[in-house]
């Protein structure tokens, strides 16, 4: 399992939910699969990481300042830290060990750093998540009827009603129901996705999550101003999460847990690393082989036109 929670232990910190309990064998395995995933999605020694630290049941989020892959490749996961700039208490010393036991998901900013010219695209990927189903009403009754059917629903693990109000005047202007799938139905999804497209995923990463993947194509020349459109399209294509078209995006780092549910840990692992060419190295693509092999060309073109005002932002 990796973990104890944290009522079955004497606590070190007062935000402690885990504590984890890998064996040296394992952290070493571990060690070593965060430091391939890495090198996989084309990271050199002298490019810059900047790790994120998200605590999803409070919406705190820390951005720490950017580290050169050379300082954290090789370390144990254990003894990896960061350093980040609170407004209140100066520069800390975080490690990403003691985060993640602290309720913290781990994540890391796909381009190198969240912003920035550094910004580099060695990556297409996409979010897919089936944890959940969100459907929206005008009218509170409807909302209210269709969360009550809901909760007969077995394969549903949770139901929420949400209301949704301008930022402008308060005024209520729509409701969401949220409806959260048991695990066991989760996987099953999971699977039946990776059938679905497995033709699509032979050249890619697969990075299993609780509710779904992260898959990561690995790019060569990368062009920005192409980046988003391809996300936009590969989203569609994939039925992914359609907001992920931003060179900014942070995603999970591979090793860490998952603790959106600080009762349910989630070990984030990779599933699938690609296939090799004839020559041993892994396969990459051109920006233009995904849209070609993918059959793209016209939903790319469809998305170049609606992006074009984010094109400043991702140059």
């Amino acid at each position: 399992m990796g973990y104890i929670q944290a009522n079955e232990i004497e606590k070190k910190r007062k935000n402690q939910v885990i504590k984890w309990d890998f064996n040296k064998s394992e952290l070493n395995d571990n060690s070593i699969v965060l430091n391939d995933f890495l090198e996989r999605l084309g990271f050199k020694e002298s490019d810059d990481i900047q790790i994120c630290f998200i605590q999803e049941q409070t919406g705190v989020f820390l951005t720490a300042n950017p580290v050169s892959f050379k300082e954290i490749k090789g370390k144990n996961i254990s003894n990896i830290n960061v350093f980040y700039d609170s407004k209140n208490y100066g520069t800390q010393q975080k490690f990403l060990k003691t985060q993640n036991e602290d309720a913290f998901g781990v994540f890391f900013a796909v381009s190198g750093v969240r912003n920035g010219s550094e910004r580099k695209v060695r990556v297409q990927f996409i979010d897919y998540d089936c944890g959940k189903d969100t459907t929206y009403f005008n009218e509170f009754q409807k909302a209210h009827d269709f969360k009550e059917e809901d909760l007969k629903n077995a394969s549903f693990e949770k139901v929420e009603l949400h209301t949704q109000a301008s930022r402008e005047d308060g005024q209520i202007y729509r409701y969401a129901v949220k409806t959260y799938k048991k695990q066991t139905i989760i996987e099953k999804l999971k699977l039946d996705f990776l059938e679905k497209n497995k033709q699509f995923l032979n050249s890619a990463i697969v990075i299993n999550t609780k509710n779904g993947f992260h898959i990561y194509w690995v790019v060569e020349e990368g062009k920005k101003e192409l980046f988003s459109p391809l996300q936009a399209a590969l989203a569609r294509k994939f039925g992914s999460d359609t907001s992920v078209t931003d060179l900014a995006r942070v995603l999970r780092l591979p090793s860490f847990y998952h603790l959106k549910d600080i009762s349910s840990p989630y070990l984030i692992e990779v599933v699938h690393w690609g296939e090799r060419e004839e020559t041993g190295g892994w396969k990459v693509h051109t920006q233009q082989e995904l849209i070609e092999n993918f059959g793209l060309q016209a939903l790319v073109e469809e998305f170049q036109t609606v992006l074009v005002p984010n094109k400043i932002e991702n140059v």
